[in-house]
């Protein structure tokens, strides 16, 4: 219970730290320079930035994608908050952009069944399997952090499977076994929508 409390305190922080800052943000957080660096709290004492609630506590202390190095160094003393990661939480992080998960209530009590809720409803709007052209569509973030979910497109594929519609699930193991045995079947990856949803964008049609 406790390591559910955590997870569920920190996932809701960030984009309550987000909607501080979104009456001075423009149209996308990309163009304010060092956004996730600069937005932080003072969390019991300790000052966390975006980028340190998602990949320091969040993400089990994990490099983000663009670097080499966890956020936190063995000798700092934010490593007491350091959750085990669990995949799921990247369906329920949101930073405000058109391309992000649904914002939900997360809580200690709700968190496994939430964070379920959330990765089946990403998924049904971000993963799609095309058998007549030999196509699997995945959403950026398994692309970003395919080491969160396996190490290849097969394994990111494997994994989303139970999370998807059952006459898609029959879909993918279908693909799924022509791109083992064949290599014929393409894999890709939407493009992200950083546009902050706003009353009146319109998620692009790719």
């Amino acid at each position: 219970m406790k390591r559910k409390l955590s997870s569920s305190i920190y996932i809701m922080l960030l984009p309550s730290m987000v909607w501080q800052e979104w009456k001075r943000l423009p149209d996308s957080v990309l163009n304010v320079q060092q956004f996730w660096k600069k937005t932080a709290y003072n969390v019991a004492g300790h000052t966390f930035s975006l980028d340190d609630i998602e990949h320091g506590i969040l993400r089990g202390n994990k490099p983000h994608p663009s670097s080499m190095n966890p956020p936190f160094n063995p000798k700092d003393l934010r490593l007491k908050f350091v959750c085990t990661l669990d995949p799921r939480i990247h369906f329920a992080l949101v930073c405000g952009a058109v391309s992000c998960p649904v914002i939900n209530v997360y809580t200690a009590e709700n968190l496994d069944r939430a964070l379920e809720d959330a990765t089946k409803n990403f998924c049904k709007q971000e993963v799609s399997m095309f058998t007549e052209t030999d196509e699997i569509w995945l959403s950026k973030i398994f692309q970003w952090y395919m080491d969160d979910f396996g190490k290849t497109d097969l394994d990111v594929i494997k994994w989303t499977i139970p999370y998807l519609e059952l006459n898609i699930q029959e879909r993918a193991w279908t693909l799924l076994a022509k791109l083992q045995s064949y290599g014929t079947v393409d894999v890709k990856y939407n493009e992200y929508d950083w546009r902050l949803n706003r009353k009146g964008v319109n998620p692009l049609i790719l």
